[in-house]
């Protein structure tokens, strides 16, 4: 079973770091749902970063998901290496969100039907909110092609690269899961891939991946960069 959701609730400070506990009660598990079971494995949460701020989250990273459970998990803002610290302030000024994919495995049952969890992700509202929004999501996953990367502002401290969704078939996009991939020694000195423009359009996605100016836009290719994403949506 799939449920996703984006977290735009204030980060807090936590040991001198921005925290977020992300609420997942939504998702409806409970620990162990076949009591003629062994307890079934807490669930796998996917995150990445999303906001309203022109790819500001592109600067920073999450950490790590931290004590998972079936009702939420904790993560942390830091800032990529030469960035200014990311502090709660920052990170809630520019609209710092949290997407997540909450997966867990199904016990069986006889009774199924189409919709979630059979066949379909739930999204929940989120922001708080845990109620669901819809039962019947679509997912759509892609990589890209390494080409039509550009220069993303800051004197060369990001590229940027427009992708276009519209295969996808969304009418609206409420959940993107974005990461590059590329050739060793150089993808694992970058970071980001924020995507901070699919909300408002779902024929297009805009994203930012951070390089310090260490990379030009054509080093994507050079250097085999790809977005690789998964996009959830009705």
């Amino acid at each position: 079973m799939v449920v996703v959701n984006v977290c735009m609730q204030a980060w807090t400070s936590n040991s001198g770091l921005a925290s977020l506990d992300v609420n997942t009660a939504g998702c409806g598990w409970e620990d162990n749902q076949d009591k003629s079971r062994m307890a079934l494995p807490p669930p796998w949460y996917f995150t990445a970063m999303k906001d309203t701020s022109n790819g500001k989250s592109a600067s920073v990273r999450a950490t790590a998901v931290y004590s998972p459970g079936m009702t939420g998990f904790r993560t942390y803002l830091m800032a990529q290496q030469g960035e200014d610290a990311m502090t709660t302030a920052v990170a809630n000024d520019n609209n710092l969100n949290v997407e997540w994919c909450g997966v867990r495995e199904l016990a069986g049952a006889t009774n199924g039907k189409a919709g979630y969890p059979c066949s379909s992700p739930r999204v929940i509202v989120g922001n708080g909110d845990q109620s669901v929004q819809t039962n019947h999501a679509k997912i759509c996953c892609e990589k890209t092609s390494s080409s039509g990367f550009k220069a993303g502002g800051r004197s060369g401290t990001f590229l940027e690269k427009t992708i276009d969704i519209s295969p996808c078939n969304m009418k609206k996009v409420h959940v993107t899961l974005v990461d590059i991939r590329g050739d060793e020694g150089s993808v694992d000195h970058v970071g980001g891939a924020a995507a901070f423009s699919v909300g408002t359009n779902a024929d297009h996605m805009k994203v930012k991946v951070w390089t310090k100016g260490k990379y030009k836009f054509y080093d994507a290719e050079r250097y085999n960069w790809h977005v690789q994403y998964c996009l959830i949506g009705i």
